[in-house]
C-alpha cells in the first residue's frame, strides 16, 4: 500500500511541477498574486463537488462545473439586461448552487452520473420501491 501511496504522490508531483511550468511560460513571469485565496476555494469547490475519493473523473467534472457554471450564469444574466450588477449576483447564485449541490448530493458529480445512467439503463422496467 506505501508503495502505491508514494507512486501517486511522485506522479502527482510531476504532474504539478510540468503544469506549473506551462503556467509560468504562458505568463512569463510568475508571482504570489496571481493564486488567491479564491482561486484556492475554485480548486477545492471542484473537487468537493466533483466527488472526494474520484481522482480523475470528479476532479474534470468538478472542474467543468467550477468553471461552466459562472460562465453559463454570466451569459443568462447577460441576456435578461442585468449587466451591472452580475458580478455580485453570479457570485451569489454560483455559491447557492454549490451549497444545494453538496446538501442534496454530497458523493458528487460522479455518483450523480452513475445514478443518472444506471435509471437510463433500467429505464422501461425500473424496479418499484
Amino acid at each position: 500500500m506505501f508503495k502505491y501511496k508514494l507512486l501517486a504522490f511522485v506522479v502527482s508531483t510531476y504532474m504539478a511541477t510540468v503544469a506549473g511550468g506551462l503556467w509560468a511560460f504562458a505568463l512569463r513571469s510568475v508571482s504570489v498574486e496571481s493564486f488567491t485565496f479564491l482561486t484556492s476555494l475554485e480548486i477545492l469547490a471542484a473537487v468537493l463537488i466533483g466527488g472526494v475519493g474520484r481522482v480523475v473523473w470528479g476532479s474534470l467534472l468538478g472542474s467543468l462545473f467550477v468553471i461552466g457554471v459562472p460562465e453559463a450564469i454570466k451569459n443568462a444574466l447577460a441576456l435578461l439586461g442585468l449587466r451591472g450588477i452580475d458580478i455580485a449576483l453570479r457570485d451569489i447564485t454560483f455559491g447557492a448552487l454549490i451549497l444545494t449541490f453538496l446538501l442534496l448530493e454530497p458523493l458528487g458529480l460522479v455518483e450523480l452520473l452513475r445514478k443518472v445512467k444506471e435509471r437510463v439503463r433500467l429505464f422501461p422496467f425500473r424496479y418499484f420501491g
